[in-house]
């Protein structure tokens, strides 16, 4: 009897194949004996739900190692943009985010970073490895979170959509056809904005870069050396670019239902997922 859709081992099989694992590879893994696998996925057998949150695990460890690891894009990330992409706060990515903001001022882009302080800005050029003078170019300019997030002293998402539309009014009539974005999340997080209001933010960006024509935005996250909220793994789902080392690549894990799916198998407790 073949697995069906929505059971136990269909699910196995779904995971295994999208991990590209041998049944004896994934058995390791949980470990049982391939055997165990196979009649997991022929229907013959149903994991037990211990089994289940163990490839949950086994499968989020993976999307976000890969998410670490990725493997080699498109050096330059200006002649494809796309409107809402993801990077992660990593050394090895910090000279990809350098080419990002060079070439992008270089193609006529506005850049804007959007970060804590004007203090922070600077420490993240700094890391970044972009010269000071960019501080004072034509076409670039340091946005505070607290400016762009917040409204009377309150984190409020139509802020971030009213001036987003005051830019493009300012900019467009000086002759600046496009707006990039750097949002360097750590700003929110360290105002106390939670992960579900990010998620909210993100599903927010989403609507607002895809039919804008005008703007586009880069999302910097931490990122997650232990995952602590769901919320962490709903950003990796919805952004259908990275950017890493070598450039933007698509994301493997964009709009992924198994990754909700091990989402929801965890019990998140405190400060980890168990």
């Amino acid at each position: 009897m073949a697995d069906k859709a929505g059971s136990g081992g269909h699910l196995v099989r779904k995971v295994r194949d999208k991990l590209g694992l041998t049944q004896g590879e994934l058995g390791s893994l949980l470990g049982v004996h391939w055997v165990t696998v196979s009649r997991w996925e022929s229907g013959k057998m149903e994991p037990r739900a211990g089994c289940l949150r163990e490839l949950a695990r086994i499968y989020l460890a993976e999307a976000f190692r890969w998410a670490r690891e990725l493997p080699q894009g498109e050096r330059s990330p200006v002649p494809a943009p796309v409107q809402h992409a993801l990077a992660y706060d990593l050394p090895e990515v910090w000279p990809a985010v350098q080419r990002y903001v060079t070439e992008s001022l270089r193609a006529g882009y506005y850049v804007c970073l959007i970060t804590s302080s004007d203090d922070a800005g600077e420490a993240l050029l700094k890391r970044w490895k972009l010269p000071p003078e960019l501080l004072s170019r034509e076409g670039f300019k340091i946005l505070c979170t607290r400016e762009v997030f917040f409204r009377d002293g309150h984190y409020d998402l139509s802020q971030m959509n009213y001036l987003g539309r005051k830019l493009e009014e300012e900019l467009i009539p000086q002759g600046w056809g496009r707006i990039r974005l750097l949002d360097d999340i750590s700003g929110l997080l360290s105002h106390g904005v939670s992960w579900e209001e990010l998620v909210a933010l993100e599903y927010n960006a989403d609507s607002i870069f895809q039919y804008s024509g005008v703007a586009d935005c880069l999302s910097i996250y931490p990122y997650p050396v232990r995952l602590d909220h769901p919320g962490q793994v709903c950003i990796l789902c919805r952004h259908p670019q990275l950017l890493g080392p070598g450039g933007t690549v698509a994301n493997a894990f964009y709009d992924d239902e198994l990754l909700c799916w091990a989402k929801n198998q965890l019990k998140w407790r405190g400060e980890e997922c168990r």
